[in-house]
């Protein structure tokens, strides 16, 4: 298995990612996470309407990649828990696009995010 190590924009960390492979569950993960952020309405609105600047849709993408470096298929438990990544990405909407989150959707999509690692840590993929 191939690993490469990424320092977090997020949180100035480093963490060790792994290379996809077929029948692979964190591809899954990786595919549900991205599906998860393309579809939250305030990461989705910030880059539609550039409130990032000219680079909203890199910083969003930066956003996914952070991610998958704390939650990077080489140990089942994540290495970051809900809370973490919730405040990460309350700071991270604030901090990039301008954003002051006061719907609970970073509760939500940090949870989900979670449940989705946990589950295919255990080589579940339904969720």
């Amino acid at each position: 298995m191939n690993t490469t190590n990424t320092t977090s924009a997020i949180t100035g960390t480093t963490a060790t990612t792994t290379n996809d492979s077929p029948n692979n569950p964190y591809t899954d993960f990786k595919a549900g996470t991205t599906a998860a952020l393309r579809s939250w309405s305030a990461l989705r609105t910030a880059v539609e309407q550039s409130w990032g600047g000219s680079h909203s849709a890199s910083k969003a993408e930066d956003l996914r990649s952070n991610i998958f470096a704390f939650f990077d298929g080489t140990s089942p438990k994540p290495k970051m828990d809900s809370f973490e990544l919730e405040e990460n990405l309350l700071g991270y909407m604030e901090d990039e696009f301008g954003v002051v989150l006061e719907d609970g959707s970073e509760r939500e999509l940090a949870d989900l995010i979670v449940r989705m690692y946990e589950a295919c840590g255990r080589g579940d993929v339904s969720l």
